[in-house]
């Protein structure tokens, strides 16, 4: 699947998109993508949008599932009850809190032989590139990046993803 930023939840990424779509045609075109995906699926937009209806389809995909979570040492990434209290069991793979991309050939050996049902990524851009890498290996993986984040400014009146250090303190 490839996500773009999606005009149904705001268009302050329309300028992004014009910027940079010079560069990427060339990639879309050799892609069988017909469909694309919205990136603002693990943002505030997203809870914005679709309330506890939204929490509740999230909850869904790792209902009673055994999930592993990569993301990095001290990551601000959190596993909240509110969105994973009905996984069956869960284990953390850590890498580097920043330049991650340096591990992605460690992280690929580490997930190949993980025996998880589902794996979850919050580890910034290098979540993108690990997903398409585990994905072609049979691997049911998805980036979830400021999922905890975008619940706790909606929910709680956290602050934006943003906002937050890269690192918990």
């Amino acid at each position: 699947m490839i996500g773009q930023p999606s005009k149904l939840f705001n268009d302050s990424h329309i300028r992004l998109w014009n910027d940079s779509f010079y560069e990427l045609k060339y990639i879309l075109a050799k892609t069988e993508a017909t469909e694309y995906i919205s990136t603002h699926i693990t943002r505030p937009m997203f809870f914005h949008l679709y309330g506890e209806h939204g929490v509740q389809m999230w909850r869904n995909i790792w209902q009673d599932q055994n999930i592993t979570i990569v993301t990095g040492e001290g990551s601000r990434f959190d596993l909240i009850p509110e969105l994973f209290d009905n996984i069956k069991s869960s284990k953390v793979i850590y890498t580097k809190a920043k330049n991650a991309f340096s591990d992605i050939d460690n992280l690929i050996n580490k997930l190949e032989v993980d025996d998880g049902d589902l794996i979850l990524v919050s580890l910034g851009p290098t979540a993108s590139i690990l997903a398409n890498e585990m994905a072609k290996r049979g691997k049911w993986i998805l980036d979830v990046g400021h999922l905890a984040a975008s619940y706790k400014n909606v929910f709680d009146g956290g602050k934006m993803p943003e906002a937050l250090d890269i690192r918990k303190k």
